[in-house]
């Protein structure tokens, strides 16, 4: 069953044909499903850089994401062509995820040059 108190719906900047779910557990991942059957796994990272001479600062989202639908024997996706299937591939899918990894949501931060980079969970 799909848990709504895990999962918060924001279509904020998506396609009309998508739709994005926010994993409240797991700070910066996201899940999007498409009217074509595919389901993928998003993780947004906001990246500040801020220059420590001319206090210069610029903020980007960085997405990495991958398909997370199961694969026939040639290794093509195998669409889920309704939204129950979709969201229940996502449960099954987040929760197998946040058993394994850990949570992304401690910061990092490196120097270079005059620059100072951090990198959060986008929330």
């Amino acid at each position: 069953m799909f848990n709504t108190s895990q999962f918060t719906e924001t279509n904020t900047g998506c396609h009309s044909y998508t739709t994005k779910f926010r994993d409240n557990f797991n700070p910066g991942v996201f899940y999007t499903t498409s009217n074509k059957g595919l389901v993928r796994r998003v993780i947004e990272k906001k990246i500040i850089t801020v220059n420590t001479i001319s206090n210069y600062r610029k903020e980007t989202i960085k997405r990495d994401g991958y398909i997370i639908n199961k694969r026939d024997q040639n290794g093509k996706y195998i669409p889920l062509m309704t939204i129950n299937s979709r969201l229940a591939r996502i449960q099954s899918q987040a929760n197998k995820f946040n058993k394994k990894r850990s949570i992304i949501s401690e910061a990092k931060y490196e120097f270079k040059s005059n620059e100072l980079i951090l990198i959060t969970a986008n929330f």
